[in-house]
């Protein structure tokens, strides 16, 4: 794996560990506490330790896994890895932070071992899945009001300079395809004159000529892809009449 392929693999493994301490903590030393940490501790933390355990296993370690091996690039990376923070964060770190600071400043943690490596576990993991939250939170709702409020910036103003350079291009290629059937010393090429100008030999089946003298679909396909807000390429036909029509 890559260095940022790391990240969310390495958020899956530690989280892991904190999540089995967190079931430890519960199974071997907060339940047995009740007359010390109170009846209302205790139910709390056995709730978010079975939401924590389940937002673990059931989405953030899914999402960790998919931005790990399955990401497209650094941003769909990123917003993955962000979704599972969000969830150990809501489900897990800022209420099991909090009910273990409460833990701490109310009885201490000098003489519970268990309780102490579990709080320092805690602590990284709410300031990793705290940071990663809010970080996401910015740039989504930087994202929206850029999109809602529409200030200019440097990239629309290069995006409007590439916009107008295809406009200019999409100009040359209609101009092109419109003087494609025009001769140097006449106006239009009489119809007698096509199949010579197209490298037709004699002989041919011409009935599909009206075919031959359009801009090809898939180039004009491409012009519009590229510039939307260009003038569309011009498909022409001479008549036999010797004028030009668009079809």
């Amino acid at each position: 794996l890559g260095g940022a392929r790391r990240v969310p693999i390495s958020l899956l493994v530690f989280y892991f560990f904190v999540v089995v301490l967190t079931i430890g903590n519960y199974s071997f030393n907060i339940r047995f506490e009740e007359s010390v940490y109170g009846e209302t501790m205790v139910m709390l933390y056995l709730v978010f330790t079975i939401t924590g355990t389940i937002a673990y296993f059931f989405i953030a370690g899914v999402a960790w896994l998919w931005a790990g091996k399955y990401s497209s690039g650094s941003n769909d990376r990123v917003r993955k890895t962000a979704i599972g923070a969000f969830a150990m964060a809501l489900a897990h770190d800022v209420p099991l932070f909090t009910i273990e600071w409460v833990l701490v400043q109310c009885c201490g943690f000098e003489t519970n071992a268990f309780l102490a490596t579990k709080f320092v576990f805690q602590c990284v993991a709410f300031a990793v899945s705290f940071i990663v939250s809010w970080l996401m939170y910015t740039y989504v709702g930087a994202e929206m009001l850029q999109y809602w409020y529409a200030w200019p910036t440097a990239d629309q103003d290069t995006i409007s300079a590439a916009k107008l350079r295809m406009q200019a291009e999409a100009s040359k290629i209609k101009a092109h395809f419109t003087r494609e059937w025009h001769d140097p010393g006449t106006e239009i090429m009489s119809p007698d004159e096509r199949p010579a100008a197209v490298g037709v030999q004699e002989g041919e089946d011409h009935s599909d000529s009206d075919a031959r003298f359009r801009t090809p679909r898939g180039l004009q396909r491409i012009v519009t892809a590229l510039a939307p807000s260009c003038a569309t390429v011009t498909r022409s036909r001479v008549d036999t009449d010797g004028r030009v029509y668009d079809v």
